[in-house]
């Protein structure tokens, strides 16, 4: 309700659910729509991952940084930075060129290393970067435009925790874009042309916003919004216009155990809707009760549970 609300407010007419988590959540809030007979958001599902947004966003850029990147992650190998910038298909050719270079070593802190500097610094490099970034950057342009066509602001919703992909995102097409989550965490940037929200609960700043507890389990969300696919490695020019890391286990537990879960959730929300509707209760009533059975089930939760 909230999320609809808001979009409303910001006159939006489509919002983009970011792949995975936002599978399930644009599931919940089309028929959320329905059930209350609200004015319709057109809603969107954009595949897309940390790692295939990421080649688009260094596209506009002459020196690209990979700190963001490397701060989060910083005991790598060669090989596995290759891989998270999609650029693993130039690992040969790269190892051909740099035969000293050891591309398995993991290194405590890759950015000061020498093997790192010599590559990245190297025009053989850039060149390959170059040319990655600037086609994943066409194929994914295309794709958003597929989807929302040129519009500015760009709105966009996922579970959270700092929107590295909306920053991505917002690298890569020069639009203002704004992000809409269940939480935000401190680490998330922002400003005039890549805003952020969080709906349930936000702690960008010093000031806590929303209702703490539901930051207390937050990797409920993450499991509750699986999704029937794997992670997005990058983007391509033919349809379904990405190329997915399917794994078959992570899918066989989402259809046996995530799957039937969601729908028992959905349930739920519809059941809540109709009864808000039939006795005309005020939303701040759901709400009480919702977060009161989620603090029950976070602190106290039963054996079953």
């Amino acid at each position: 309700r909230k999320l609809h609300r808001t979009l409303i407010k910001n006159g939006a007419s489509d919002v983009l659910f970011l792949s995975r988590e936002g599978q399930f959540l644009k599931e919940i809030f089309d028929n959320y729509q329905c059930w209350a007979g609200l004015k319709i958001v057109n809603s969107h599902y954009l595949m897309t991952s940390r790692r295939a947004s990421l080649l688009p966003a260094l596209a506009t850029h002459d020196k690209p940084s990979y700190k963001k990147l490397l701060d989060q992650y910083p005991s790598q190998s060669i090989e596995t930075f290759l891989r998270s910038l999609s650029l693993d298909s130039h690992s040969q050719y790269l190892k051909d060129s740099f035969p000293e270079v050891d591309f398995n070593r993991v290194h405590n802190d890759i950015q000061d290393s020498a093997d790192f500097c010599k590559i990245t610094e190297s025009k053989i490099f850039h060149d390959v970067l170059r040319a990655e970034s600037l086609s994943a950057k066409t194929y994914f342009d295309d794709y958003l435009d597929g989807l929302v066509g040129s519009q500015s602001p760009i709105h966009i919703v996922d579970v959270g925790w700092k929107g590295s992909i909306q920053d991505n995102i917002q690298e890569a097409t020069k639009r203002t874009v704004v992000g809409y989550y269940c939480g935000l965490l401190p680490g998330a940037k922002t400003n005039v042309d890549n805003l952020k929200s969080g709906l349930l609960f936000e702690n960008i700043t010093n000031n806590v916003f929303g209702t703490p507890i539901f930051n207390e389990f937050r990797a409920a969300f993450e499991i509750f919004c699986g999704a029937s696919h794997g992670s997005v490695i990058r983007y391509t020019d033919t349809k379904p216009f990405v190329v997915l890391d399917n794994n078959e286990v992570e899918l066989s537990i989402f259809k046996d155990q995530i799957r039937p879960l969601q729908k028992s959730i959905l349930g739920v929300i519809e059941d809540l809707t109709r009864l808000e509707e039939r006795y005309s209760l005020p939303f701040s009533d759901v709400e009480r009760y919702i977060v009161s059975y989620f603090t029950r089930c976070v602190l106290m939760p039963s054996a079953q549970e």
